[in-house]
């Protein structure tokens, strides 16, 4: 799975998450081979990290876009409950 900011300050960023049986890891940089890819704008991302909005709300607003095999969002749901609460380190360092 692959996330993409396309207008943070700077320029468009992206990292990888990737699932596997020992655990889910997180990658700066896009990759070629991305089952699927979840895009938003710098000010839906920075409200998604601050748990201002969520994605499905992003979504349905048409401020998050996903693009190739959707139903891997199904797959990954789990894995990302399970995960928990992942930007709330991100969130204690980071001016938004």
């Amino acid at each position: 799975m692959q996330a993409e900011v396309t207008d943070a300050p700077g320029g468009a960023v992206a990292y990888q998450m990737v699932f596997s049986p020992d655990g889910a890891r997180v990658m700066a940089g896009a990759s070629e081979s991305a089952d699927l890819v979840v895009s938003t704008d710098y000010t839906t991302a920075a409200a998604l990290a601050q748990a201002q909005t969520n994605a499905q709300h992003a979504l349905m607003g048409g401020r998050l876009s996903l693009r190739g095999e959707v139903e891997q969002v199904g797959a990954t749901r789990e894995m990302l409950v399970e995960l928990g609460d992942l930007y709330a380190a991100v969130r204690e360092t980071t001016e938004f």
